[in-house]
């Protein structure tokens, strides 16, 4: 699983380049999405991004950008993000991934 670090209350954008099994880029105009970011698997999310805050600008190359804000990581431990990506009705996909908070020391 892959890992990400940030910084309690700091800002970030995440970007996210989708790409199939052989490693090539999904074209994902049309494409929508959510994010959740939870404390554990089975909790319920801590914060929830529907399809309106994701930034597709890039969509055909495979690049979504996510902004979270400094309230959204007003948090502190480990979280599990969970991006799910519909391209259409018979194929929707989810990546998993951990983020590290630490605190900000403020």
């Amino acid at each position: 699983m892959t890992s990400l670090n940030v910084i309690q209350k700091e800002a970030k954008i995440l970007k996210f380049t989708i790409k199939d099994d052989n490693g090539d880029i999904i074209n994902l105009t049309g494409a929508t999405f959510a994010f959740y970011l939870k404390s554990n698997f089975n909790a319920n999310p801590t914060v929830t991004k529907s399809d309106s805050y994701f930034n597709k600008s890039n969509a055909v190359n495979g690049i979504i950008k996510l902004p979270l804000s400094s309230s959204d990581l007003n948090l502190s431990g480990t979280y599990y993000g969970l991006l799910k990506t519909i391209l259409d009705i018979n194929n929707i996909d989810k990546y998993y991934f951990e983020m590290i908070i630490t605190a900000s020391g403020e």
